[in-house]
């Protein structure tokens, strides 16, 4: 699925990209591959990947954290916020870890970070969102 997305993106140019967790099913070097590969692409537009993958998120140029929490008369509250080169770090290495995060994933979370050239400037704001949606 992600071949023939990235084949109609740079032959039928399209300036978004939008991509639920395309990378499922593929770990390790392969994810990284994936991430460099998306990395590549979004200098020709606009790319939202929705990932599990640190491998793949350590290449976006703006990482958003999307949490969903239930909320009163069976409505879910969906936060979407921006996340800052510091809070970025820690997710990273909440996904490599699970809810407890370990020096020894904060360690394997740099070193991900340190393996990604940098594309763009590190981010020096924040933004939140906040959307309520029913649920099914």
């Amino acid at each position: 699925m992600l071949a023939c997305k990235i084949a109609l993106y740079k032959n039928n140019f399209v300036p978004v990209m939008i991509s639920d967790e395309i990378d499922s099913g593929i770990g390790g070097s392969v994810s990284t591959s994936v991430g460099r590969k998306l990395a590549e692409l979004s200098k020709l537009g606009q790319i939202l990947i929705v990932t599990h993958q640190p491998q793949v998120a350590v290449f976006a140029n703006r990482h958003y954290l999307v949490t969903k929490q239930e909320a009163i008369a069976e409505q879910v509250e969906v936060r979407v916020n921006l996340l800052n080169e510091q809070e970025r770090l820690k997710e990273i290495a909440r996904m490599l870890s699970g809810d407890h995060i370990t020096i020894e994933a904060e360690n394997a979370a740099k070193s991900l970070f340190e393996k990604v050239p940098t594309l763009y400037e590190p981010l020096q704001y924040k933004t939140s969102y906040k959307r309520k949606e029913q649920s099914i």
